[in-house]
């Protein structure tokens, strides 16, 4: 998927995965250049899946 990032001095787009998601926020994780990972909640508005959105599940379900 591809999520924008809104900071104070720009706005960056990322290509991350989805790993949940409440009605109103998408939690994003992505990997920078140097390798690092990182992860943020995001507004569905920021996100556009780039396939089928993940199906909710609940804990110790298997997708």
């Amino acid at each position: 998927m591809t999520a924008l990032i809104h900071t104070p001095t720009g706005t960056p787009q990322i290509h991350g995965q989805a790993t949940a998601r409440t009605p109103h926020l998408v939690h994003v994780i992505w990997e920078d250049e140097k390798g690092e990972m990182y992860g943020a909640w995001l507004p569905h508005l920021s996100v556009a899946f780039d396939n089928l959105p993940p199906h909710p599940t609940t804990e110790g379900e298997q997708p």
